[in-house]
């Protein structure tokens, strides 16, 4: 009871915090919940909170295999104007099952992460607003199932227009490092997001993980973001593998908060 009662408490003043902030800098703008990220920034001195749980479920034969995450969690920090500072960690589970068998568990910290994303350019035309993000996965103080033997670098272009006042496109493009050879692996995606009427934005998006050996995995995914006041946003969203090396599906629900100034 104590803990439901401290758990209602906490949520009571993040609302009321998120509502009463001044929100001179526009409503709050996250990288959640899609694949892909975007090219915004963290406003100078603000400070943003996105996590989430993700369930990924595949099959191979007899075999069930799932992945969860408990805490997909990203801290972004607006250090001065077009530039912020990123820190990202996960608790991560994954088993496999056979029929009514579980085969295997493990539970742990995967590699955390520390980044950057900077602003490139501002929508002009064609010309799309961009930005430029970089991330090193580092592989100390983690669980050792979860350990790469090296850092893993990525880095990724997120590209924006607004089509119009209800629509965004959104494009991705880059490359990310297993942590175990000096193979890389790539990334597109391609969205869409439907801005509708009270704070709600509805979303669709494809995209690909592709190897040097020529193996892609193309998936699509859908969401629903509900803004319930400037600062504070929850989102869910479901997506499906198109082939059989991508995963066959996943479902995730998240919460973001930004902290004013």
């Amino acid at each position: 009871m104590v803990n439901k009662i401290s758990l209602s408490v906490i949520l009571l003043f993040i609302y009321c915090h998120s509502y009463f902030s001044q929100t001179e800098v526009g409503p709050i703008t996250t990288d959640r919940p899609g694949l892909g990220e975007s090219s915004q920034i963290v406003p100078t001195g603000y400070f943003n909170i996105e996590t989430g749980l993700n369930l990924e479920i595949d099959h191979s034969g007899s075999l069930e295999y799932y992945n969860m995450s408990w805490n997909n969690l990203t801290l972004r920090w607006g250090v001065f104007e077009e530039f912020e500072i990123r820190f990202a960690a996960n608790a991560n589970q994954n088993f496999t099952k056979n029929g009514n068998q579980t085969a295997r568990t493990r539970v742990g910290l995967t590699p955390w992460s520390l980044g950057f994303k900077a602003r490139v350019s501002q929508q002009k035309g064609i010309i799309p607003r961009t930005a430029l993000l970089g991330n090193l996965a580092i592989p100390f103080g983690v669980s050792s199932f979860f350990k790469t033997t090296y850092v893993a670098p990525s880095i990724l272009i997120p590209m924006e227009w607004d089509l119009n006042k209800v629509v965004l496109l959104t494009v991705n493009t880059g490359a990310f490092w297993n942590g175990e050879d000096g193979i890389p692996e790539y990334f597109s995606s391609l969205g869409f997001d439907f801005n509708l009427p009270k704070s709600t934005v509805v979303f669709t998006e494809a995209y690909m993980n592709m190897t040097n050996q020529d193996d892609f995995a193309p998936a699509f995914n859908v969401g629903i973001v509900k803004r319930v006041t400037p600062n504070l946003q929850f989102d869910v969203s479901a997506g499906i593998g198109l082939n059989e090396i991508a995963a066959d599906g996943f479902v995730n629900a998240g919460v973001s908060y930004r902290i004013s100034k």
